[in-house]
């Protein structure tokens, strides 16, 4: 069979082209699809700490980066699918999670009572200043007192 030349009329041919534009749409959406469940994956870990010493702001940040690059040796067999790396995320987040709260401890608990306590201390402290001034005024009330009788 080799080549030949096929005549087509105009609306043969617009038809033909919309049919090849979707199959190339179709093709671009499978591809993206399959690249999303069986394609490279990588797992970022951010710590990041800032610390105030003397005044100065210090900040200490490490990244932990992981990629499977096995999809270069055996490119159509499935690496990991969305599913798993939806998995390895969430335990991934739960251990980090548990590893930080078992080495500084609940610190959103901790930054609450912290917030309660200053705000406490607050109230306190108006509470103290209104004895103080309430007691100079006594005491100055005496005094003026004296000095008048």
């Amino acid at each position: 069979m080799g080549n030949r030349i096929v005549q087509l009329s105009e609306n043969e041919y617009d038809r033909l082209q919309k049919k090849a534009e979707l199959n190339d749409t179709k093709i671009r959406d499978l591809a993206e699809k399959y690249y999303q469940e069986r394609g490279v994956f990588r797992v970022d870990i951010r710590v990041g700490l800032k610390d105030k010493y003397n005044g100065d702001t210090i900040y200490y940040t490490d990244v932990f980066s992981c990629e499977n690059g096995l999809y270069k040796n055996d490119g159509f067999k499935a690496i990991i699918t969305e599913k798993g790396r939806r998995k390895i995320e969430r335990i991934l987040f739960d251990a980090c999670t548990k590893a930080f709260e078992n080495h500084f401890g609940d610190a959103i608990k901790f930054k609450n009572s912290y917030a309660e306590a200053l705000e406490r201390f607050s109230i306190v402290r108006w509470i103290a200043y209104t004895i103080a001034f309430s007691g100079w005024g006594v005491a100055a009330a005496l005094i003026i007192n004296s000095i008048f009788k």
